[in-house]
């Protein structure tokens, strides 16, 4: 990707905006943050960074607009990556909630397989695009 070009961060009230923005720089790329919706329309890729549960996440995308755009962002084929929340609420459910995000329509392809450690101290998670 062109260095010039828009790299937009989505401000959804919760995330660690910082970090992804030092790391965005320190990669020698511009970045905004904002959590207007019409922002993504002109972006080049759009990054999702986040902390806390789902479904408050899902209920301040919604709040402002944002859930709809990063479905159709991502629908596009467009660089779309989510951080920790932000890659958790693509999918239908969450191990806090199900069915927290996308309903029944989701607008993405994933099959996932997770399976508890013996351990059950983590989730190995199997992503077939």
């Amino acid at each position: 990707m062109d260095r010039n070009k828009a790299v937009v961060i989505i401000d959804y009230g919760a995330g660690n905006l910082r970090s992804v923005v030092n790391a965005i720089a320190k990669l020698g790329y511009q970045s905004r943050i904002t959590s207007d919706p019409s922002d993504m329309i002109n972006a080049d890729a759009v990054i999702l960074p986040g902390v806390g549960a789902a479904a408050d996440t899902m209920a301040n995308l919604r709040r402002l607009g944002l859930a709809h755009m990063i479905g159709q962002f991502i629908a596009e084929g467009r660089p779309f990556l989510g951080v920790c929340i932000g890659l958790q609420i693509l999918f239908t459910d969450t191990e806090e909630v199900v069915l927290i995000s996308w309903g029944k329509s989701s607008p993405y392809s994933f099959v996932v397989s997770t399976r508890t450690h013996p351990s059950r101290s983590y989730y190995t998670t199997t992503f077939v695009v």
